[in-house]
């Protein structure tokens, strides 16, 4: 098996972590080092690419809960994940709910690191063949990045509205769900629940859904711009922007300044751990609450009878 391939912030890649691993992402024929270049690209780690016969190619590096964690790590294991186990087995019918909600969670880290593999490929695959005789910047005609971005907002978008079935049903609603989040959240909810949604509103999903809205009814990003690459100081960098005012809905006035597509999408995958964290435990209690309130009524009851 091959050692492991470290991605670096820009898609950079290097074949290890150490200021002597070797720099994949620059010209054929090049020799450069970590040490060798100083850019600030090496102050934020992506992922990891392994080749050969391993489970999964793309391993994301993800910030949650404060801390930097490398998919598959075998000490990290999200307690949102135990709440929900707990909240499936008190009421089963919330069981196929939730298998969508941590379907569509997984089909946005799939997505996102498909995303990945696209910037480690333009940076050590494409570009070391381009001589970057004439000038430092190249775009190329590279659909696939857009594309891998939008699909990786659909399945968070997905994950966001699918939660609504699990808050309803846990809440014993039987009628009238929700269209989407936002509609629920402006539902009679709990107050500690419709703060948990506000906030995962107000934090990415609305800026979220502006995006997901140009690519399905409107302009998708990707039909006015491609992705660029940037040699610098000998090392290779994959740019893929997205318009800051998504909101404008028209590629003519789309503006675009250094919002990059990865970090963007893993940010949003960052927020929506933060989601789960802020939500399961509010539904364990609600639901132990209601177990609680009804246990006290069936004793009232007895009392009475008695």
């Amino acid at each position: 098996m091959d050692e492991p391939r470290i991605i670096y912030a820009d898609g950079v890649v290097a074949s290890g972590r150490k200021d002597d691993a070797r720099i994949l992402s620059c010209r054929s024929g090049d020799v450069i080092t970590a040490s060798d270049a100083n850019i600030s690209a090496f102050n934020n780690i992506w992922g990891e690419w392994h080749r050969g016969n391993t489970y999964r190619e793309i391993r994301l590096c993800l910030t949650i809960a404060g801390r930097q964690v490398l998919e598959g790590e075998k000490d990290f294991k999200p307690t949102f994940f135990e709440f929900a186990r707990k909240i499936a087995r008190r009421r089963r019918v919330l069981s196929a709910d939730i298998s969508v909600l941590f379907f569509n969670f997984a089909a946005a880290h799939a997505h996102l690191r498909t995303l990945l593999h696209t910037y480690a490929r333009l940076t050590s695959a494409i570009g070391p063949q381009i001589p970057f005789d004439h000038s430092p910047v190249c775009s190329l005609e590279y659909p696939e990045a857009y594309a891998h971005f939008d699909a990786c907002l659909f399945a968070l978008r997905s994950f966001a509205d699918s939660s609504r079935f699990i808050i309803w049903r846990a809440l014993a609603r039987k009628k009238g769900i929700p269209r989407n989040l936002r509609t629920l959240a402006s539902a009679n909810l709990p107050y500690e629940l419709s703060q948990v949604i506000q906030n995962y509103l107000d934090s990415s999903l609305n800026d979220l859904t502006e995006y997901r809205d140009n690519s399905i009814h409107y302009a998708p990003p990707g039909a006015h711009m491609a992705p660029t690459l940037l040699w610098s100081k000998g090392v290779i960098h994959a740019q893929v922007w997205l318009p800051y005012n998504p909101s404008a809905r028209s590629l003519k006035r789309f503006r675009y300044w250094q919002k990059d597509a990865f970090a963007y999408a893993r940010s949003l995958l960052e927020q929506s751990y933060e989601f789960c964290d802020d939500l399961f435990p509010v539904l364990d209690e609600l639901q132990r609450q209601q177990i609680r309130e009804k246990r006290s009524a069936r004793e009232a009851n007895l009392s009475t009878d008695s």
